[in-house]
């Protein structure tokens, strides 16, 4: 089973800008045998800048990710991760809302007996346009861009995804 635990704070600046920092651990267990490579532990730390701005709301964002698995005698399961990220978002008319997102991400694997330390960077980028139809119901049209370089051939890649939802809250 996962186990997850939390710790928020927020600080508010002034009307229209504030900051949050969140921790958050997770213990992992495989259920099925062929994932044990998998199990330990996440721990991820970050911080999110929001304002508001004449162009949209703004969020920046950093996130230190820190992973501890078990890994196999091959390969490493346990990168260390630095993502940066930038969002900006505008509501439109007849409850649309619009938001771009740039995202940029850093990692780095120990060496396994190869050894070879895998070193990723990658860059994603997403579009969304959604609209609010009812008090707990939205639909939107996403776009995602992803381009990750590493220094293993295999974990080269560059994928477009689409997808079209409808999302209720409870």
């Amino acid at each position: 089973g996962m186990e997850f635990r939390r710790v928020l704070f927020r600080s508010t600046l002034d009307k229209k800008r504030y900051i949050k920092f969140r921790y958050r651990y997770t213990n992992i267990d495989s259920l099925n045998p062929l994932y044990n490579y998998l199990q330990g532990n996440r721990q991820q730390a970050r911080a999110d800048y929001y304002t508001h701005t004449a162009a949209g709301d703004v969020r920046l964002r950093y996130q230190l990710e820190l992973n501890s698995r078990q890994n196999t005698a091959i390969a490493n399961y346990s990168p260390t991760r630095h993502s940066l990220q930038a969002r900006l978002s505008h509501r439109l008319i007849n409850n649309w809302k619009v938001s771009e997102e740039l995202q940029y991400r850093k990692s780095n694997y120990a060496s396994a007996a190869t050894g070879v330390a895998r070193k990723d960077n990658r860059l994603r980028l997403n579009l969304t346009v959604e609209k609010y139809l009812q008090k707990n119901w939205r639909s939107g049209l996403g776009y995602n861009y992803t381009d990750n370089s590493s220094n293993i051939a295999v974990e080269k890649y560059t994928r477009n995804d689409v997808q079209l939802y409808l999302n209720y809250t409870f």
